[in-house]
C-alpha cells in the first residue's frame, strides 16, 4: 500500500469525499461499537454515490485486525478487502490537512505535534505537504520515541527543522498545533495558546479521553467536527464544553460544511479547532483509490467470490 498511494493522493480523495458529502451525494454513519464480556469490535460505515462505492471499516480489538470492505454500487459486487492499519493513519492525517487548509492561516510556517506514534507521523506528513512548514516541534513523554520520531521525519523532510518541543509555551505558539495522543487528561492548555493558532485534536475518540482542556475550546472562535452524531458519542474533548453550555452539540459545524468554500478565517486573526474522531467516508474514499491503483499495477490477490 505504501507504494500505491501517497499522502498527496490521500488528501485529494478525502477532500473529494467531503465535497460529495457536502452536496448530499455521500452518507456517513457514526461509529458503531460492540463489546462482549471478553472482546469487542467497531464498525464505520459510509457510501459515496459519486464514487459508486459503499462499504465499511471493521476493527477487531483483541486481534488487532483492521480492514476496509468496499462494494461497487454499479456492478453490485464486492470490490476489495483491504488491510487498513496504514490506510487509517493516512486518511486521518489527510483529514487534518484538509481541515487546516480551510481553517488555519494559509501562511502557516510552524507546527507542533503532541505524540510520537504512527498517527503523529502522518499528521506531520500531511501538514508539511499542505503548507510551507519551516519548523516542527515534537512533544512526547517518551524521550526515546521522540528522538526516533524526529529522526524518521527528518529523513522525509530534510529541508524542515524537526526539533524537540522544550516547553509547552514554545509548542503552543506554533501556527498549527496537533494533538495525536491517547491521553485521558489534557496535554494542551488553552491559556498558553497564542492568537491565530489552529488546533487539530485527533486522539479523543472516546468520551473518556481528553487531549485539550476547556480553555482551548472556549478560546476557539470556530470549532469544526468531522461528524456531529459521532462527536456527540465520542468526543471527550468537547464534553465539558457541552455541559457548560459553550457549544450546542446539535448545531456543530461539520468538516464537509466548510470544504469547497473560502478559508473560514476570512483574513481575521482568530483561533480555530478541528475535532477529529475519524469517519468511514474517509476510509472508503481512500480504499477505492488503493483498489484502483492495485488493479492497474497488478497488485493484490483475486478472491473467489
Amino acid at each position: 500500500m505504501k507504494n500505491l498511494v501517497s499522502m498527496v493522493d490521500a488528501i485529494e480523495v478525502v477532500e473529494n469525499g467531503l465535497i460529495s458529502q457536502k452536496y448530499s451525494n455521500a452518507v456517513n454513519e457514526p461509529r458503531h461499537r460492540l463489546r462482549t464480556s471478553r472482546d469487542g469490535i467497531h464498525l464505520l460505515i459510509a457510501g459515496d454515490d459519486d464514487q459508486n462505492t459503499i462499504g465499511f471499516k471493521s476493527a477487531y480489538y483483541s486481534g488487532g485486525l483492521v480492514h476496509v470492505v468496499i462494494y461497487d454500487t454499479e456492478s453490485k459486487q464486492m470490490s476489495a478487502i483491504i488491510e487498513a492499519g496504514l490506510l487509517g493513519a493516512l486518511r486521518t492525517g489527510a483529514a487534518s490537512a484538509v481541515a487546516s487548509k480551510y481553517m488555519a492561516n494559509p501562511k502557516s510556517s510552524t507546527m507542533a505535534v503532541f505524540g510520537a506514534g504512527f498517527q503523529a507521523y502522518t499528521q506531520v506528513q500531511a501538514i508539511c505537504e499542505q503548507f510551507d512548514i519551516e519548523k516542527v516541534l515534537v512533544k512526547s513523554r517518551d524521550p526515546g520515541r521522540r528522538e526516533d520520531f524526529i529522526t524518521k521525519v527528518s529523513k522525509i523532510f530534510p529541508d524542515i527543522s524537526i526539533e524537540n518541543g522544550a516547553s509547552l509555551e514554545e509548542v503552543s505558539g506554533c501556527d498549527i498545533v496537533t494533538t495525536a495522543t491517547r491521553s485521558e487528561v489534557p496535554v494542551l492548555r488553552g491559556e498558553l495558546l497564542e492568537s491565530g493558532v489552529h488546533v487539530n485534536a485527533i486522539g479523543s475518540n472516546s468520551i473518556l479521553k481528553s487531549e485539550i482542556d476547556l480553555e482551548v475550546v472556549s478560546r476557539s472562535d470556530i470549532i469544526v467536527v468531522d461528524d456531529r452524531a459521532q462527536a456527540r458519542r465520542e468526543c471527550g474533548d468537547l464534553l465539558a464544553a457541552w455541559e457548560n453550555g459553550l457549544i450546542d452539540p446539535n448545531t456543530m459545524i461539520q468538516l464537509c460544511d466548510i470544504v469547497d468554500e473560502p478559508n473560514v478565517r476570512d483574513g481575521k486573526t482568530i483561533n480555530t479547532l478541528f475535532e477529529s474522531q475519524g469517519i468511514g467516508l474517509w476510509d472508503i474514499s481512500l480504499a477505492k483509490l488503493v483498489m484502483e491503483r492495485a488493479l492497474i499495477e497488478g497488485k493484490g490477490t483475486d478472491l473467489p467470490f
